[in-house]
C-alpha cells in the first residue's frame, strides 16, 4: 500500500492497527503452548513457511530468547523482504547455543541498521550475556548466539 498508494488516499491506520493486534495476539505464548509450537502457529497466521533445522535446546530461557529472535525475524521478512519461508537453523556447541535466521526474499539494498525490534532483541541478548550479528550480503541472515550458563540455564 505504501509503495504503490496515491497521496489522495487515506491511509487505512485502522486496518493495520487491526492487524499489529492480532499479530500482537498471536505472539503470546499460550499457557500449554510451547515456544516452537507459538513461532509455528505465527508463521501460519502470516502465511510463511518456516524450515526449521537442529534442535531447539531444552532450557526454557534459551527458546524463549529464539523464538523472540525467530519473531523479529519473521516480521522483518514479511514487511521488508517480502520472503515466502523463513529458515531457521540451530546449532549447539560446548559453550554456546546459536539460531540463524534466514528468507528466501528480496535482498538488502544495502547494510541493516537496527530499528526498534532488532535493537531491543540486542539488549536482551547482550543482557544474557549473548550476542548479535547481522548479515547484509550476499543474503540476509540473523545469527543470534546465547553461551550456556551453569549446566545448560541462563
Amino acid at each position: 500500500y505504501l509503495v504503490g498508494g496515491s497521496e489522495e488516499e487515506e491511509l487505512p491506520l485502522e486496518q493495520w492497527r487491526g492487524s499489529i493486534a492480532m499479530l500482537r495476539k498471536e505472539a503470546e505464548l499460550r499457557n500449554s503452548e510451547k515456544p516452537l509450537e507459538m513461532l509455528q502457529r505465527i508463521s501460519a497466521a502470516t502465511g510463511i513457511s518456516t524450515q526449521i533445522a537442529g534442535t531447539l535446546p531444552t532450557s526454557e530461557d534459551v527458546q524463549k530468547l529464539f523464538v523472540e529472535a525467530a519473531a523479529e525475524a519473521l516480521t522483518n521478512a514479511i514487511s521488508h523482504a517480502r520472503a515466502k519461508t523463513l529458515y531457521v537453523t540451530l546449532t549447539e556447541t560446548e559453550l554456546s547455543y546459536s539460531a540463524s535466521f534466514r528468507n528466501d526474499g528480496t535482498r538488502p539494498d544495502g547494510e541493516i541498521t537496527e530499528g526498534g525490534g532488532l535493537g531491543s532483541l540486542r539488549k536482551k541478548l547482550e543482557r544474557e550475556g549473548g550476542s548479535m550479528e547481522i548479515k547484509s550480503r550476499p543474503d540476509f541472515e540473523l545469527l543470534v548466539t546465547l553461551p550456556k550458563k551453569g549446566g545448560d540455564e541462563l
